[in-house]
């Protein structure tokens, strides 16, 4: 036998009972959503559930909201913007932000984090809420730092409630402001357009709300103006409240539908091979049963798409793009082959930049044709799945990991899908535009309509399903009555480490050699 640390201390410590007092019972959680949402509201009603005694005596938090903008503002110093505009001054916060992730990516992440370390008071369990994160980079920073000790959640709301939220907040902001302007639809639109997608698609440090977004862990639907409030009188009701109790591991929770349907569908999604993007998507009846999944793939002529070990008909061909000729996206390679046509057809004048023009043509809608894909979209996708099965579609609800494009959006509806539920926003789509009529998008249908609701997703991501419901204690006693015990390895939010590895294994050795010589003196 290996010779243990030494030690001048003697413990008979288990191993396990050694690490878990370690744990650092520290809770970072990380809010992501566009501006107009309630993001910020959300993090202070969040604080509440957390700090407030009344909610949960045995499971209270000493809580701390670290404003990203004022980790801007400390790194720009002063930006001058008391005499700006309202959007003007988000604009400029906004861009400020890109600058600073400019050199490294992770800058207002790795701020933030050095706030996480300032002093609070002390208490058994801390929790930082971050108001909020804009770049995919910084949550994937914060991960790996805190693990499982670190959530997102993401705040959704209609396009059209954002607009109208901001156009009467910015509305009162200028009316209070010396030489204020009236604010226009179109700059907020600009304004939230910038919120969601970069400017610049190869510039990753700079603002991307809508990748970030799909990185959550809890979603919470905003689009309603005023929440219900629960027992306490707490506003974001229900949707928070689940979210504290499946992290506090106080009841037994299960899957609603919705949650599993878009499990489903993020299942799904993995199975693309697609070159753009992985999409998922997952039908379900009026009983809740998932009766169709689709992915976005490209056809396989003994019916349906490609899968892994599916090869096309045609001996030694394969279907897939990636395995076809040079492996190249076929509707990049249409869409380039249309600029090209359309620059051979021009007559330039002597000097004139070709890569200029094809810079422009690249910047307009042309990038934005979704025709010429070979991929049959996941909506499609799981309808033609249902077909095939003799499944009806009318009635039914489909989830999808992003938001329909204009294409399946007309074909959801002539299908008799009744709601559609998303997660990622896909600015490319212009199914509201073109199917107005037959497209409402909120969190509830009118009464005195029958259009088809798009609404966006809410409840536990995806991405925390098996976390949040995979049994981590037992639930009953030793009589078999129900009762939630306390999990053997810490509570679920509670895997970060208060502790240097050299010292961990020290402290293990510890615990090791005292139980050695406990059995030695019992024997």
């Amino acid at each position: 036998m290996s010779a243990l640390p030494a030690s001048t201390i003697q413990s008979s410590r288990d191993s396990r009972t050694t690490v878990n007092e370690f744990r650092s019972n520290l809770l970072v959680i990380g809010m992501v959503g566009p501006i107009g949402a309630g993001v910020t509201t959300t993090a202070q009603a969040l604080k509440t559930r957390l700090s407030n005694p009344e909610i949960a005596p045995d499971f209270k938090f000493d809580v701390q909201v670290i404003k990203a903008s004022d980790c801007i503002r400390e790194w720009a110093g002063d930006i001058g913007d008391d005499n700006m505009g309202s959007v003007e001054r988000r604009m400029r916060f906004q861009a400020l932000g890109n600058k600073m992730r400019s050199k490294d990516p992770a800058a207002l992440a790795a701020r933030l984090f050095l706030r996480i370390h300032e002093p609070i008071e002390t208490a058994p369990r801390r929790a930082y809420i971050l108001d909020s994160l804009k770049n995919p980079i910084e949550i994937n920073f914060l991960r790996t730092i805190f693990g499982s000790s670190f959530f997102v959640v993401g705040v959704m709301c209609a396009s059209e409630r954002i607009v109208e939220r901001l156009s009467a907040k910015f509305g009162e902001e200028e009316r209070k402001r010396k030489g204020g302007k009236i604010v226009s639809r179109a700059s907020i639109e600009e304004l939230c357009e910038r919120d969601v997608k970069p400017q610049d698609p190869k510039a990753k440090h700079s603002q991307r709300m809508a990748d970030a977004l799909e990185l959550s862990d809890y979603f919470i639907d905003n689009s309603v103006e005023h929440q219900p409030r629960n027992s306490l009188g707490l506003i974001a009701g229900a949707e928070l409240d689940r979210f504290c109790s499946i992290i506090r591991n106080e009841d037994i929770r299960r899957p609603t539908e919705s949650e599993s349907a878009m499990h489903a569908a993020y299942s799904a999604k993995h199975r693309s091979s697609c070159l753009s993007r992985q999409v998922g998507a997952a039908l379900i009846n009026s009983d809740g049963d998932i009766v169709a999944t689709g992915t976005n793939e490209a056809p396989c002529s003994t019916g349906g798409v490609y899968r892994e070990g599916r090869n096309c008909c045609v001996k030694n061909k394969f279907g897939r793009c990636f395995e076809r000729g040079e492996g190249q996206c076929q509707s990049e390679k249409m869409r380039g082959e249309i600029i090209n046509e359309a620059i051979a057809g021009l007559e330039l004048p002597e000097g004139s930049s070709v890569d200029a023009i094809k810079t422009v043509l690249n910047d307009s809608g042309i990038k934005a044709l979704t025709e010429f894909g070979r991929a049959v979209h996941a909506e499609m996708d799981a309808v033609l799945c249902a077909a095939r099965l003799g499944v009806k579609t009318g009635g039914t609800r489909m989830y999808v990991t992003t938001f329909p494009c204009h294409t399946c959006a007309r074909h959801i509806v002539a299908a008799g899908v009744w709601e559609v539920q998303y997660i990622e926003p896909y600015s490319k789509s212009k199914a509201l535009e073109l199917h107005s009529d037959a497209i409402v998008c909120g969190l509830d249908r009118p009464a005195d309509r029958k259009q088809v609701l798009f609404r966006p997703f809410s409840g536990v991501a995806p991405r925390f399903y098996e976390r949040a419901f995979a049994l981590q204690a037992g639930i009953k006693d030793e009589s078999g009555y129900y009762k939630i015990q306390e999990p053997e390895w810490g509570e679920k939010w509670n895997s970060l480490l208060n502790v240097d590895l050299p010292t961990l294994r020290d402290e293990i050795g510890r615990s090791l050699r005292g139980c050695q010589e406990e059995e030695s003196r019992e024997s």
